[in-house]
């Protein structure tokens, strides 16, 4: 069988003893992949407000989505946004991943984009991925964005709530499994962003949701971020 990223290859093997001459037979499936690395996009958000900076993070893998035994030099990256109006050409980034094979990200949204594709190649390496607007409803946007690229336990993630109006307070929640494990309640003092870190926990392995919630002119804002935990990266504190 055949997919885009690899082939599966049956092999049959036999084997004749030579006193009893009795054959053993065994089969098994060899999976061979066509491309060195797998190309993960990790979003901050599950889209962009337009005019605003977008936070994400490219990550390469081996081609089992595992933690690769070697990485590339160098990839091309090409951004270009749609959209109303005029929009800025192709942005084209040179760029090498870190030692955890991560490439952090920091798009300079379009006020009028509406989508975005970033197409990243190097290496026998060739992939795609789209970016949606979020849509702009009056009061206006309400947005939570994970700033941590390799959430681990026993470390802080870091959640940044933005919006269009100025706000009094955020109410986070952690959820696993429809199960709040954590409640607390942070003092905007009348900012349009707020900051705060949450400790990762074993219970939020392998992954959970932060929610956050505010309120204003007498309606309920929410948006939510996912973490997925990094098992590989735990710490003992004594």
């Amino acid at each position: 069988s055949v997919d885009s990223d690899s082939t599966v290859t049956e092999v049959d093997v036999s084997l004749r003893e030579l006193h009893t001459k009795k054959i053993f037979t065994a089969s098994d499936t060899i999976q061979i992949f066509r491309k060195p690395h797998k190309v993960i996009l990790k979003q901050s958000s599950k889209q962009f407000v337009p005019g605003h900076p977008y936070r994400c993070w490219l990550q390469f893998t081996d081609p089992f989505g595992g933690p690769p035994k070697t990485l590339p030099q160098q990839v091309t990256l090409n951004v270009s946004y749609e959209g109303n109006g005029k929009l800025p050409k192709i942005n084209e980034l040179h760029l090498t991943p870190n030692s955890d094979g991560i490439v952090p990200l920091i798009l300079s949204i379009p006020e009028k984009a509406s989508h975005a594709e970033l197409v990243v190649r190097g290496e026998g390496i060739d992939e795609q991925f789209f970016l949606h607007s979020g849509p702009l409803q009056a009061p206006g946007f309400f947005q939570a964005s994970l700033l941590t690229d390799k959430p681990a336990i026993g470390y802080p993630v870091s959640v940044q709530v933005q919006s269009s109006n100025a706000l009094d307070f955020v109410v986070y929640q952690v959820v696993v499994q429809k199960r709040i494990l954590q409640v607390k309640r942070i003092d905007a003092s009348g900012d349009k962003t707020v900051t705060f870190n949450v400790e990762v926990t074993p219970e939020m392995i392998p992954t959970s949701k932060i929610t956050v919630f505010s309120v204003r002119d007498g309606k309920i804002m929410s948006d939510s971020v996912d973490v997925e935990v990094d098992q590989l990266k735990n710490s003992l504190k004594m």
